[in-house]
């Protein structure tokens, strides 16, 4: 079981900054696809904290506010839930 550890964003967004510039070196190919798996789990990590701050942004806004709903459409969009989708099955429940 992989033990699970907590980096900084400003880390995490280095680290991917840095898999971005080797990819323009050529390298053998156990290299390189050391370099693809690094890459793939810190853009689903940055992807997830990005997520994260959407949410966060769209529960803290004023309840009932223009700004909380355009704060759930980006979180929805983000998410890649379609807004359509969760307006009408809302509307389902009213």
């Amino acid at each position: 079981m992989e033990k699970k550890i907590q980096i900084s964003e400003k880390f995490l967004t280095d680290v991917n900054e840095l898999i971005l510039r080797l990819e323009q070196f050529s390298f053998d190919e156990d290299i390189n696809v050391l370099l693809n798996n690094i890459k793939k789990h810190t853009e689903a990590k940055i992807d997830s904290l990005e997520r994260h701050k959407q949410y966060t942004a769209y529960k803290t806004a004023a309840p009932m506010s223009e700004e909380r709903e355009t704060k759930r459409k980006e979180y929805l969009e983000g998410a890649g839930i379609r807004v359509s989708w969760t307006t009408a099955r809302e509307s389902f429940y009213e």
